[in-house]
């Protein structure tokens, strides 16, 4: 286990104090947030449960109807992402081996690691900001777009019988259909 910087242990006792939540838990959302670069998160932990959560208001628990627990945690990776936004070091070294994942890598390996990935039933996406692409699979089907000059910070996904997936950038919303599709 990595060693938390006395920033990153200041932050995990604000956290815990004001939070009201374990240890184990306070790390697991360090450890989420930092790994996805301060913008975006992926847990599973046995206190929150799993889900999801993207700087810029989505945020996805696995009690879905949850109100008071989508708060809690949006409020807890919000504190994480600013003390991150702010220089502050939390770990002396993350190790690869210590990032959550998602689980099987479905997009073209020449793409690497994405920023953000999720999925929810048939589909799933994955954010490249370093390569200003994104991948999407719906079934065994994965599409790549360019991103252009879109950063990404927040997906949205609807399921029915018209799956849809948009994205919130910092020149507003988006979907798949307003991006250039590309060769993986």
């Amino acid at each position: 286990m990595n060693q938390l910087t006395e920033s990153g242990r200041n932050l995990a006792r604000r956290l815990q104090d004001e939070h009201g939540i374990e240890h184990e838990t306070t790390i697991s959302m360090i450890k989420a947030v930092q790994a996805g670069n301060g913008t975006m998160a992926q847990f599973s932990t046995r206190e929150l449960g799993y889900g999801q959560w993207m700087r810029g208001g989505m945020t996805m628990v696995s009690d879905m109807f949850n109100n008071a627990l989508k708060t809690k945690v949006a409020t807890i990776c919000e504190q994480i992402s600013g003390a991150m936004g702010r220089g502050e070091t939390l770990f002396e070294r993350l190790e690869p081996d210590d990032r959550i994942t998602s689980g099987q890598e479905w997009w073209p390996t020449n793409l690497g690691k994405p920023g953000s990935s999720g999925s929810q039933n048939e589909m799933a996406y994955a954010v490249f900001p370093s390569a200003r692409r994104l991948a999407v699979r719906i079934g065994s089907d994965v599409s790549v777009y360019d991103t252009g000059d879109h950063q990404i910070t927040g997906v949205g996904q609807q399921q029915g019988a018209s799956q849809t997936v948009t994205f919130t950038s910092q020149l507003g919303r988006l979907s798949v259909d307003d991006l250039k599709q590309v060769r993986p």
